[in-house]
């Protein structure tokens, strides 16, 4: 049988145009959010691979509404029972061998306080690797990955490009975390589309917060531009001040689910974002069950002690203008704080950008930054991010200028990346003396910041509501 299963980063619960839109154009038996992506990791490992789906619903075309509430342990079942069947039918019986495997079985290593980092576009592991080990780093590969090791400063350093596109983003950086068990830091750079008005090309942000923005749900329209999402997922829905339940017991942007009638939810026509599930890695009782547990996300706060340094830099770090053949009229600047975005889509239209601004107040959009902030967080990594900005995510006045100026924001993002290594890891005593201050600093501005918090906390705590009404 020659059918496709189309991935996607959100689940479907299609606008009348789009379930024929998907049929016609890709000829899908079936559509989900996970296959495809194990594909791929199982493609880049050289492993063979079948996955088997079962349908849940209709995509949007069920009469009544969504069935998926209805028939999902029928369409679970039915899943199982056909891999039984396949298992049963295989040629080949699947023997374990009684010796052991070894820790060691991969060529990482388990040397402590190494610093990840993660480039997200081939200039900016060009330039790092021309100043670890004086322009020679050792060479790993595994995984269809190249991994860099060497000295940056005083950081005994791993690097590797990610790869585009958060599926790439994610298996890379989990491999990156597998493979070197010691990574006590994960750092990472690249280019980014802007979407502050405030921020120009070339320009240097570094968030505070990492969001999957792109992690939703398509809605059934019900009347001419109305939509209305399963009641199951209304819940996880995200807005501006409401909606976005974490599983357990706290809306994460706001007191209550989003009243969706009402327009609450921050939605693009039918596409709504929502949650993300996170088991919390340091909960006892989530540690063991991995995508089971209940608890879900919707940022990713970055490390506060990285973030401290990173705002010291501000002035301190000299950002190129210029690229080959063309000049910015501006010197661009590093600001250090808000909201970065990521998302599998590469952007460039004004309304898109314009929307992701308004609703989710980011200074950039990328496409792998989240899915490295979820890996890190699920394996309790601190991390920090650099984006420099090489278009304006649709509205560049003359068409994209990414090809333009790419050069001079990836260059921008390696020169932030590489002084926040020399600040965080010196090697001069004097360097050492300067990041002290610096720390202590962060640290009395931490504990006031905490301490107003707490006296102005007057928000109750929400009570729990079941994932699944």
């Amino acid at each position: 049988m020659n059918a496709i299963s189309v991935h996607a980063q959100f689940l479907v619960h299609f606008v009348v145009n789009y379930l024929p839109f998907t049929f016609e154009s890709f000829q899908a038996k079936a559509v989900d959010m996970e296959t495809a992506a194990a594909a791929h990791v199982a493609t880049q490992f050289g492993k063979k691979f079948i996955f088997f789906r079962s349908l849940s619903d209709l995509a949007g075309a069920d009469q009544d509404g969504n069935v998926m509430g209805v028939f999902f342990t029928v369409a679970a079942t039915n899943a199982v029972r056909t891999m039984s069947a396949f298992l049963q039918a295989l040629p080949v019986q699947n023997k374990s061998s009684d010796i052991p495997i070894p820790n060691d079985f991969t060529p990482g290593e388990a040397t402590v306080g190494l610093l990840g980092l993660l480039s997200f576009w081939q200039p900016e592991l060009d330039a790092l690797k021309t100043i670890m080990n004086d322009g020679q780093p050792e060479e790993i590969v595994f995984g269809g990955r190249k991994f860099y090791r060497g000295k940056v400063f005083g950081a005994d350093v791993v690097a590797v490009l990610t790869g585009v596109g958060i599926s790439n983003a994610a298996m890379t950086t989990g491999l990156m975390l597998q493979l070197f068990p010691g990574i006590e830091r994960l750092i990472g750079g690249g280019i980014a589309g802007g979407v502050n008005p405030d921020l120009r090309v070339g320009d240097v942000t570094v968030p505070q917060y990492w969001a999957n923005y792109q992690m939703q749900l398509y809605a059934k329209e019900v009347q001419e531009n109305i939509y209305e999402p399963p009641f199951f997922e209304v819940d996880i829905l995200v807005g501006q001040t409401c909606g976005g339940f974490d599983g357990v017991d706290t809306f994460l942007t706001g007191g209550t689910a989003c009243n969706i009638a009402a327009g609450e939810a921050s939605n693009f026509g039918f596409i709504f974002p929502k949650t993300i599930q996170t088991p919390d890695p340091t909960d006892p009782l989530e540690l063991n069950t991995i995508s089971e547990g209940p608890t879900r996300s919707w940022f990713f706060e970055v490390d506060p002690d990285m973030f401290c340094v990173a705002k010291s830099l501000v002035g301190d770090v000299e950002l190129l203008k210029e690229a080959p053949g063309s000049v910015l009229e501006y010197t661009p600047e590093l600001s250090v704080g808000g909201v970065g975005v990521s998302g599998p889509t590469f952007v460039d239209n004004a309304e898109y950008r314009e929307y992701v601004y308004e609703q989710f107040q980011a200074n950039s959009l990328d496409m792998e930054t989240s899915a490295a902030a979820h890996i890190a967080f699920q394996h309790d990594v601190p991390f920090l991010f650099f984006r420099s900005l090489s278009d304006l995510a649709g509205a560049d006045q003359d068409g994209n200028v990414m090809y333009v100026f790419f050069s001079v924001a990836a260059q921008n993002a390696f020169s932030v990346t590489s002084k926040f290594i020399e600040t965080l890891y010196p090697l001069e005593k004097s360097g050492e003396k300067k990041l002290g201050k610096i720390l202590k600093k962060c640290s009395k501005a931490g504990s006031k910041k905490a301490k107003k918090s707490k006296k102005n906390s007057k928000a109750p705590k929400s009570k729990r509501y079941p994932l699944y009404r």
